[in-house]
């Protein structure tokens, strides 16, 4: 647990940080820093860590946040991003002083509905595929048969008696 002014320092820095907003609509940037908020004071308010802890507890609070800020998208995906961003974090390095991760907080989305369904466009139609003639059929060349060739006849010699 950490002293108030301390946590304050905290919650004003997030609110300073710029890469906290990145390219994000007001909306998402605006859940996005409630949310980290949120998990700051989770952390500063746990009994159970002890000052170094709290420290590192708040840095992968705000690298979360700043990962899911560069990611982008709207409200709901941000957070969404920065929670699962917090929970990796917390399982590939354990806050000193502690045997068991810090609890995550889950923060409350609200994505209004749009006013109006949205358009869903017909499908591409797609041609028939071109048709293909078939090759020309090659008749078989002509049988040529060689000639027909008698051999010779050859008569016994006449011998004389």
């Amino acid at each position: 647990m950490v002293d108030g002014d301390q946590r304050q320092a905290w919650l004003e820095r997030l609110q300073e940080d710029e890469r906290l907003r990145g390219d994000l609509e007001d909306e998402a940037a605006t859940m996005l820093l409630e949310w980290a908020q949120q998990q700051t004071i989770v952390a500063c308010d746990d009994p159970s860590l002890d000052f170094d802890a709290v420290v590192v507890a708040v840095q992968h609070v705000r690298a979360a946040a700043r990962a899911a800020a560069l990611v982008g998208g709207d409200a709901a995906t941000v957070v969404a991003h920065a929670r699962a961003e917090l929970a990796d974090r917390q399982r590939h390095q354990a806050l000193p002083g502690r045997t068991q991760m810090l609890h995550v907080a889950p923060a409350t989305v609200v994505v209004p509905a749009p006013a109006t369904p949205p358009v869903v466009a017909d499908p591409p139609v797609v041609a028939d595929p071109p048709v293909v003639a078939d090759p020309p059929v090659v008749a078989d060349p002509p049988v040529v048969e060689p000639p027909v060739v008698e051999p010779p006849v050859v008569e016994p010699p006449v011998v004389e008696p």
